[in-house]
């Protein structure tokens, strides 16, 4: 089968007047703020705001973690992910050289069945975000949107955007698009219809984005759940490569 790799935003925009003498803004690197951090053996903490795609151990955002412990073994990793009775964040899991001074810190937001409202619910919002400076959040969403397209679905992108923006004012935003759905799942135009909204959104506001959708196959069902929705072990690989070959895993580091 032939290897397929995701997409990563580099925008220009060219702003200013007439006459040829705009100003051109590029989109960051996809996690530029961590590969900066861990380069330069730098402490980091990342937040991953996220759904069930995200939510157990066996899934990307601890399989990414433990690509990152491999490329720096330095480092301890603390992965606290979010426990979904209590409605708070769980004691950390940690990968990695424990006690050591280089400190990756990933605060795991991923919700079982979460829209973006659920992550900005005022009861909610003030545990979910951590206090602590944050140097980057990674944002996946889509999957529980049902029909939501159009304006429905941007202004939800508009309102966490700008609530980031507030919380963690100079961290960098990066937007995931999620993996393709497959029969019998319901909704499946709508979630690829969100997919390529979400990309024309980000490159308005040059932003980062990982286009995860872009790695799985056009017959991706073998790699989802029966639902046609979740990834299975091998889908959830795809996901933890697309990620790895955004901070540019693939590579050795200089």
């Amino acid at each position: 089968m032939k290897k397929l790799f995701p997409a990563f935003a580099f925008v220009a925009v060219a702003c200013g007047g007439g006459g040829g003498g705009g100003i051109e803004r590029q989109a960051p690197a996809p996690l530029a703020p961590l590969r900066e951090s861990l380069q330069g053996s730098q402490s980091a903490t990342v937040l991953v705001l996220g759904d069930s795609t995200g939510d157990e151990r066996w899934e990307w955002v601890h399989g990414f973690a433990r690509k990152l412990v491999d490329r720096y073994p330095g480092y301890e990793v603390r992965l606290v992910d979010w426990d979904r009775a209590n409605d708070t964040y769980r004691d950390p899991v940690t990968y990695g050289q424990v006690g050591s001074s280089l400190v990756l810190t990933i605060y795991n937001g991923s919700i079982a069945s979460a829209t973006i409202d659920t992550w900005l619910a005022p009861s909610r919002e003030g545990r979910l975000l951590p206090s602590q400076p944050v140097q980057l959040v990674l944002v996946s969403a889509s999957h529980n949107h049902g029909a939501q397209v159009g304006e429905e679905w941007t202004k939800r992108l508009d309102r966490v955007e700008s609530q980031l923006a507030r919380r963690y004012p100079g961290s960098q935003h990066t937007y995931l698009t999620q993996n393709p759905r497959s029969e019998p799942a319901s909704y499946r135009e709508q979630h690829a219809t969100r997919r390529t909204e979400l990309l024309a959104w980000a490159k308005r506001r040059t932003l980062a984005t990982v286009d995860v959708f872009a790695a799985y196959p056009s017959l991706v069902g073998e790699y989802l759940d029966g639902a046609g929705i979740h990834p299975r072990a091998a889908g959830q690989q795809i996901w933890i490569d697309a990620m790895a070959a955004a901070f540019d895993l693939t590579s050795s580091p200089k």
